[in-house]
């Protein structure tokens, strides 16, 4: 599929930059990109809490604890 996919993007793009030059090449794929994010800005993600937020202002390094939690892992 990529290969089928390059090779129908090289011919698009050789046909768009030989018959209207690289000017409407360039002006396509800008209003293409605004066009996508466009699409892409009404999209939202659930922020989830993060884990520093519980600790506080303490700046303290927990060797023991990164320790714990690195040997825990299988």
């Amino acid at each position: 599929m990529n290969g089928l996919t390059f090779s129908v993007v090289s011919v698009f793009s050789g046909l768009i930059i030989g018959r209207l030059g690289m000017e409407w090449a360039v002006g396509i794929s800008i209003v293409s990109m605004i066009g996508v994010i466009l699409h892409l800005l009404p999209l939202t993600f659930p922020g989830e809490p993060h884990l520093d937020d519980r600790h506080g202002d303490d700046k303290k390094i927990d060797i023991r604890g990164t320790i714990t939690v690195i040997a825990s892992i299988s």
